[in-house]
């Protein structure tokens, strides 16, 4: 009897393979670390499904692969990832089996937001100016070359952690001060040495940016047989009142600003992968638009995750998950036609103070009839932890709605953040907060 065929996802949360075993099965193999595992309080997988590992020892991880191959007889058909921080690892163990998956040169030069901006630049592709600085003074020093604002950030990282819009030398100095402090505690994976070029470390040297105004936008595409795809658009509402780069909600489909075409956005994704010089990529790109022209912050050899997959499926009932699983067969995967889209908003429901979470009821936001769904995220006795200490406590949970049309988008988000009913405890004199 031949042997089965599976694709190897490497390194994603516990929670995506909940749901990618409800989907798929057997078809898929996981590469997991030991402290994703261990933080996990639901049932385990199957242990002809899974493997725990330290994922830092790459040659650990492939012994022990070939090791799991060979013992649940099955071969290799692709590799998967969802996860920045697995990034790097897939890309080696994909060289070692010879299976297509972005190059390892190509998944460094994007880990690091500083090396990718300086590629794509020196080819003349639009995107912020960048720099590398060691400390404060470097930071106000450089805050002269730019017009306006400028951003301060981690080398490597995701999302909007320890992200800053600095408005003067001073906000310069704070800024890279907090990044310096912050840094030397993160020894996790995400912000390892090791998954970048050089030897710029990313607790060491920092990244100080040109700060581009207009609006964001974020993308899914694929790069195949010479062609660019793009699977989904979305445009973010950045929450204004959070820490810089908060997103509030994901609008899907997403409508470019006039002057600006698919067709447009096609072709500058087109010449930011041949910069790359990378022949085949599912991957995910944070972009603004300012006066027409598009400027790119961030490529991600992966697709978006977040809420972005659920919001897929909920707007067009396209699998995400299934693409990139095909995708990473060799196989191909085409886009929805724009009219399987329907409108739907995938808001953040975020907490705005530190505190012990005493009670949350989701009931008011539930009964609202442009409500598909809302996943909160905690529940009572949980520890909510704002930034800069923490990005990821914050997060409530999501809902999916459906907006009314004829009415302001931003609006309709507020007003249904404004139904989620939550009490904290602030500190230890036992003060509360409720909503």
């Amino acid at each position: 009897m031949p042997c089965k065929s599976r694709i190897v996802v490497v390194g994603t949360t516990a929670d995506y393979i909940d749901i990618l075993i409800e989907k798929f099965g057997d078809r898929i193999f996981f590469l997991t670390d030991f402290e994703e595992r261990a933080k996990w309080k639901n049932a385990q997988p199957d242990s002809s499904m899974e493997i725990l590992l330290d994922l830092e020892d790459h040659n650990s991880v492939v012994a022990s692969l070939k090791k799991a191959m060979e013992k649940y007889d099955f071969v290799v058909s692709g590799f998967a990832c969802f996860d920045c921080e697995s990034l790097v690892l897939t890309a080696v163990i994909a060289e070692i089996f010879s299976i297509k998956f972005p190059s390892l040169d190509t998944v460094i030069n994007c880990r690091s937001k500083y090396t990718f901006k300086k590629i794509i630049k020196d080819d003349g592709i639009a995107c912020p100016e960048v720099f590398l600085i060691r400390n404060q003074e470097d930071a106000a020093r450089l805050f002269d070359h730019f017009e306006g604002p400028a951003i301060i950030k981690p080398l490597t990282g995701s999302g909007s952690e320890l992200v800053f819009k600095c408005e003067d030398k001073e906000s310069c100095r704070a800024a890279c001060s907090t990044i310096m402090e912050k840094m030397k505690d993160k020894r996790s994976r995400m912000y390892s040495g090791s998954s970048l070029s050089g030897s710029n470390d990313p607790h060491e040297v920092f990244v100080m940016e040109q700060f581009i105004p207009g609006d964001e936008y974020s993308c899914d595409f694929i790069f195949d047989d010479g062609k660019i795809n793009i699977l989904r658009l979305t445009k973010k509402i950045i929450n204004n009142n959070a820490t810089f780069g908060t997103v509030s909600a994901y609008i899907l489909p997403a409508e470019l600003p006039e002057g600006v075409t698919e067709k447009m956005l096609r072709f500058y994704l087109y010449d930011v992968v041949k910069s790359l010089d990378e022949k085949r990529i599912m991957a995910m790109a944070d972009l603004k638009i300012f006066k027409g022209e598009i400027f790119i912050l961030e490529l991600t050899p992966r697709p978006g995750g977040d809420c972005l997959p659920f919001l897929i499926k909920e707007s067009s009932g396209f699998d995400i998950f299934g693409a990139a699983l095909d995708f990473a067969e060799g196989k191909p995967v085409y886009p929805l036609e724009i009219e399987k889209w329907k409108k739907v908003i995938g808001l953040h429901l975020l907490a705005d103070k530190n505190g012990i979470l005493k009670d949350i009821d989701d009931s008011l936001i539930v009964s609202d009839e442009r409500v598909i769904r809302c996943d909160l995220k905690h529940s009572q006795g949980d520890r909510i932890v704002m930034p800069p200490n923490d990005y990821e406590s914050r997060l409530l949970g999501h809902v999916f709605f459906r907006p009314y049309p004829d009415q302001d988008l931003e609006k309709q988000c507020e007003e249904i953040s404004q139904k989620l009913i939550f009490e904290m405890e602030l500190n230890d004199e036992h003060e509360t907060a409720a909503r």
